[in-house]
């Protein structure tokens, strides 16, 4: 309840500074239109569309046990946050973080995408780093696309 009063005097307030400026808002003033939606891509749940190698790739993962970096890179790419996760914290542990701000920020996202919030300072962190002109154009996308919602 202190939540939608909270929304509400912001709306009020913002609502009165746009119309006193002649700013159009980008959202309703109304409370239902109020309710922040987050929106997640399902995580992979199941081995469907895995080769076999990482079929037990992801199998060693959830039993915790060692996957290789390519492994989990390729889990990670096929969907699979849990992995793109395991894959950040290891560089983020290496030191890698520094010298490959791209890989971390594009591994966060498709783990934050998939629910993982917790690793969105991370995302972000290494954002701050990238450099737009070298950036591939796949991962700006990717970037937009969990930011965005």
């Amino acid at each position: 309840m202190t939540g939608r009063i909270l929304l509400l005097g912001l709306s009020v307030l913002c609502a009165g500074a746009a119309s006193a400026q002649s700013i159009p808002l980008p959202f309703s003033s109304d409370i239902e239109a109020s309710r922040i939606g987050v929106i997640v891509t399902p995580d992979r749940r199941s081995m469907r569309g895995l080769s076999p190698s990482l079929v037990v790739a992801r199998k060693q993962m959830h039993a915790h046990q060692p996957v290789s970096d390519a492994n989990l890179i390729k889990l990670s790419e096929a969907g699979d946050g849990l992995a793109a996760q395991i894959y950040v914290r290891r560089l983020i542990a290496s030191g890698a973080a520094e010298r490959a701000p791209s890989d971390v920020a594009y591994y966060s996202a498709i783990a934050v995408e998939t629910g993982r919030v917790w690793t969105l300072p991370d995302m972000i962190k290494a954002m701050k780093r990238l450099d737009r002109n070298t950036e591939p154009r796949p991962r700006l996308r990717k970037y937009i696309q969990v930011l965005y919602p």
